[in-house]
């Protein structure tokens, strides 16, 4: 260590300094009152600083998705973009929101089983129709005809 290092004081402060000029505003940027940050509890301080990480983190994650959601759309339009495009066509955005746990993802699976499930049986239903009202005609002639 050179003769530099242990002349430089700058990084050295009394301990008052310290507490009223970085803790107590952190502490009370957390949430804490000026009474409980300093008549609470001392573990007070630490629920509070588990809080705000919480809150970091899912801000963090709230804007992470959102920024998601901003490049889908951005790729959903992208055809767009391309110059010379003969035909562009945007793809339309999402229907419903991105599922954030498996719990949605799995109703989301369900959701869209059923609705392909009742798309299916109106088909169904449509065909059933058509051929109930051809075998009604059928019947209808063969009567007609002095069947």
């Amino acid at each position: 260590m050179g003769a530099e290092g242990i002349t430089d004081n700058s990084h050295f402060t009394p301990k008052g300094e310290h507490i009223f000029d970085v803790a107590v505003p952190q502490y009370l940027n957390y949430g804490m009152s000026w009474e409980q940050y300093w008549d609470g509890e001392p573990s007070m301080a630490k629920a509070f600083r588990k809080k705000a990480e919480l809150e970091r983190k899912e801000t963090n994650w709230e804007l992470w998705l959102q920024g998601l959601y901003v490049y889908t759309a951005i790729i959903d339009v992208a055809p767009m973009l391309i110059p010379f495009n003969k035909k562009p066509k945007a793809e339309p955005y999402l229907k419903e929101p991105i599922p954030l746990s498996e719990k949605d993802n799995k109703e989301l699976q369900q959701a869209k089983k059923k609705a392909q499930f009742e798309e299916q049986l109106a088909k169904v239903r449509a065909w059933q129709k058509k051929a109930n009202e051809y075998i009604r005609n059928k019947e209808k002639e063969v009567e007609g005809n002095g069947g």
